[in-house]
């Protein structure tokens, strides 16, 4: 009887922690290798999240208007090509299970033929820019170990480094 019970209950552990690694896999992938492209008649976006070990198992959906544009997990990459004007964008954990650390909501104003490069940013320090496009969020892990995280706009330069370590995401359909 116990047996049963205990097995039962891991399995369903088990499940529930499935869920933990709901973002898209990048086995295989190629890390990005810019520079970036752009196009004439759209914006062009990048969306990435440099790999770090605090959130391993979060993956981020990002909605664009209300429409889902890709899925981000931890050190990946993707682009998009949005038309121009003021589009409103929703960052959201892709499970329950995840901390909403990550998750965010903020408008970007584009330009045709410009590209962007929005970050999921992590870090132990206090953030000194003016480049954060949300709230800053404060968490503690391992009981003492202090972390920052926003949603922040990079430069071309800064971001085509922090990128290297990215890999693709794969394209969603809808």
């Amino acid at each position: 009887m116990f047996r049963t019970l205990f097995m039962g209950c891991l399995l369903g552990a088990m499940a529930l922690l499935q869920g933990c690694s709901s973002g898209p896999s990048l086995d295989g992938q190629p890390y990005y290798q810019g520079p970036a492209e752009t196009s004439s008649d759209s914006a062009t976006l990048y969306f990435f999240r440099k790999e770090h070990d605090v959130g391993r198992a979060v993956s981020q959906n990002i909605l664009i208007d209300e429409k889902l544009v890709g899925a981000l997990p931890n050190g990946g990459y993707f682009k998009t090509q949005v038309p121009a004007g003021t589009r409103a964008v929703v960052a959201s954990r892709a499970n329950i299970l995840d901390g909403e650390l990550g998750d965010g909501e903020f408008t970007l104003t584009l330009e045709n033929g410009k590209t962007y490069f929005v970050a999921n940013e992590t870090s132990r320090l206090p953030y000194t820019d003016d480049r954060g496009l949300t709230a800053v969020k404060e968490g503690t892990f391992k009981r003492f170990e202090h972390y920052y995280f926003r949603w922040a706009t990079v430069s071309q330069v800064e971001a085509e480094k922090r990128m290297r370590g990215c890999r693709l995401v794969p394209t969603v359909r809808p």
